[in-house]
């Protein structure tokens, strides 16, 4: 599927200018010649503390939400005890 893509943007482009298919995987997206891929892995990414510090928000932002929508706080079980329980609260026992 990939490699039609890439070989659809080939044709659309009619040069020698982009890359061919043979020269790049197109599963993992790396180059078939590792020394043309070393310099791309060794190279620093500058952004990347970033996209780490947004990942912790997000992790952050998703537990808060989950404490906060959460009913019972100290609940460990699964959807199905939680049912349970909900259930026999609701009937009057307990």
């Amino acid at each position: 599927m990939i490699s039609h893509i890439i070989s659809l943007l080939y044709c659309c482009c009619r040069g020698r200018q982009w890359l061919q298919p043979d020269e790049i995987n197109p599963l993992f997206l790396w180059f078939r010649d590792k020394s043309w891929e070393k310099p791309y892995v060794r190279e620093h990414d500058p952004l990347f503390k970033f996209y780490v510090f947004a990942a912790f928000v997000v992790l952050l932002a998703t537990g808060a939400i989950l404490l906060l929508t959460e009913k019972q706080l100290g609940v460990v079980g699964n959807a199905a005890t939680y049912m349970s329980n909900s259930d026999i609260r609701s009937n009057g026992s307990a």
